[in-house]
């Protein structure tokens, strides 16, 4: 049989990082046209959307680069999962300038809180 020596785990799992990464996107357009509806100042529009971004984008990389690889190992367990979360912290606020890093804590106070609420939020929206 020719199909014998197909990895269908690593087909599905391949088809699954394709619907994250659908997902993400089609997330981000949905915040921007949120963001767009409801946000009149422009300043914080750009903010929200920003850090909307910033949050997808490094979910699905800390995902792709660790995430599959330890799963794919079986060493995928609650120490591994905080390592994720730290690096997506971790990740995030490189990425941020300090503009937005001071908006946020204007904002919602502790960055570092909020990043983390995001992200889960990013993940379980990925996982849908």
């Amino acid at each position: 049989m020719i199909y014998a020596d197909i990895e269908w785990t690593e087909i599905i799992l391949k088809v699954i990082e394709g619907l994250a990464g659908l997902a993400g996107t089609i997330l981000c357009y949905f915040i921007t046209i949120w963001a767009n509806k409801h946000i009149k100042d422009d300043k914080i529009k750009a903010h929200v959307i920003e850090l909307g971004n910033i949050v997808k984008n490094v979910v699905l990389e800390v995902t792709q680069t660790y995430v599959d690889k330890m799963r794919k190992a079986g060493t995928w367990d609650d120490e591994t999962k905080k390592e994720a979360l730290t690096m997506a912290l971790a990740q995030c606020q490189a990425l941020m300038s300090d503009e937005l890093k001071t908006w946020v804590s204007d904002t919602y106070g502790d960055v570092t809180a909020y990043l983390k609420t995001l992200i889960e939020a990013q993940i379980k929206e990925n996982s849908k």
